[in-house]
């Protein structure tokens, strides 16, 4: 998260001047795409991994 932060910070002066810039493949747009799909995978994912015990049994053996 703090990268893009960052990135955008430095990057603003420029999408500032000029917003076509998001739309190059390589830069702003992959890397904030990226984070939202991290932040909104996050929760189903935490979900999913409280239910598994660390005892080491499988999701299988435990019936979840």
């Amino acid at each position: 998260m703090s990268d893009v932060l960052a990135n955008w910070f430095v990057n603003w002066p420029q999408v500032h001047a000029d917003p076509a810039v998001l739309l190059h493949p390589v830069g702003l747009l992959p890397i904030t795409l990226f984070v939202l799909f991290v932040v909104a995978s996050s929760p189903p994912l935490l979900r999913v991994m409280v239910r598994v015990p660390i005892s080491g049994a499988s999701v299988w053996e435990v019936g979840c």
